[in-house]
C-alpha cells in the first residue's frame, strides 16, 4: 500500500478509544503522521520505509 502523508499528528484521546486505555499516555511526547492510502494493499508489522518524492513523481520513477 502506498500512503500520502497529510500532516503531523500528536497522540490524542482517540487512541485510548481505538487502541485501549492508556495508549495516549504510553506515547506521550512522541508523534506521528496522518496518512491517506493512495493504493490498495496489506498493512504489516515491521520496520517503516520512508522516501521523499517530488509532486507528481510516481512510485516507479521515484523509488521508496
Amino acid at each position: 500500500m502506498e500512503p500520502e502523508v497529510r500532516r503531523a499528528a500528536r497522540p490524542c484521546a482517540w487512541m485510548d478509544t481505538t487502541l485501549g486505555p492508556g495508549a495516549q499516555r504510553a506515547v506521550r511526547g512522541g508523534g506521528g503522521v496522518r496518512c491517506r492510502p493512495l493504493t490498495g494493499g496489506v498493512l504489516k508489522v515491521g520496520p517503516a520505509v520512508f522516501g521523499v518524492r517530488e509532486p507528481g513523481q510516481t512510485a516507479a520513477a521515484g523509488g521508496a
